[in-house]
Order: structure tokens, then sequence, then C-alpha cells
């Protein structure tokens, strides 16, 4: 299923299409036969990418840095031992300090990061514990 947003820029790119192929003389006769938006149209053709294509704000760790560190909360929830927001921090903080240069400070991820990217991976969505019983803990 398409979404709203790939659909316009699919009009966006036929309008490109037909205005570099010289169907239409000016940018706007192009994206009006289209029902494209007029300034995407002249956004792409300046060179300026789509917001689909550069994947989203908050991507602080490349996919295959993303992939280790679900990999490693998975390992950790299967031994049953859920990792929480400020050891996911540090574990991506490592993840940026291995792979960044020496020369130069590596980049830091902040706490806010750690609860966004959890939003982003419902699977590893927090489970609320129930207190113990006072009978039980004082067995």
């Amino acid at each position: 299923m398409t979404s709203e947003a790939q659909l316009i820029e699919e009009r966006v790119l036929e309008a490109i299409d037909a205005y570099q192929s010289g169907d239409f003389s000016t940018i706007q006769a192009a994206a009006d036969a289209t029902s494209a938006p007029v300034q995407r149209v002249s956004r792409r053709l300046r060179g300026i990418p789509s917001a689909i294509s550069k994947g989203g704000h908050n991507k602080r760790l490349i996919e295959p840095q993303e992939s280790a560190l679900c990999t490693l909360i998975k390992r950790y929830n299967d031994l049953g031992l859920p990792m929480r927001i400020p050891m996911i921090t540090a574990v991506a903080n490592s993840i940026l300090r291995r792979a960044s240069d020496p020369s130069t400070p590596p980049p830091i991820i902040k706490p806010k990061w750690a609860h966004r990217f959890l939003e982003r991976h419902p699977e590893f969505m927090k489970k609320k514990r129930k207190p113990i019983e006072i009978n039980r803990y004082a067995v």
C-alpha cells in the first residue's frame, strides 16, 4: 500500500519527466498537468531530494549499527534482562565511538534518542512489572 507522500512524489516525477521531455515549456504547466505541487517539482529539478529518500530524522545510527543494537536488545530480552534507557544509550554511544574516526570526537546519543528509538521499534515496548506481594517479599 502506498502512502499519500509516495503518490505525490510519483506525480512530481511525472511532472519532471514531462518538463524535461519538452512537453511543457514551464514547470508550472507540467506541475498543473500532473496535479503535482509546483514547489516540489522545482526543488527536485534543482537537485534537492525528497524527504522520503532522506530516510527521516533521528537516524544517528546507520542500518547495520541499528540492527546490531536491536540484536543485542533481543538477546538481553531472551535472557530475561530487560535493557533500560540508560543502557540502550550507553550501548549506542559505544557503537558510535567504535565507528568514529579517532582524531575527531565521536557523536553522542542523548537519552531522548533512546525513547524515540523505542517508539520506532514497538517490539521492544516496556512491560510494566507488578509489585511483589508483601507476603511473598517477607518469605
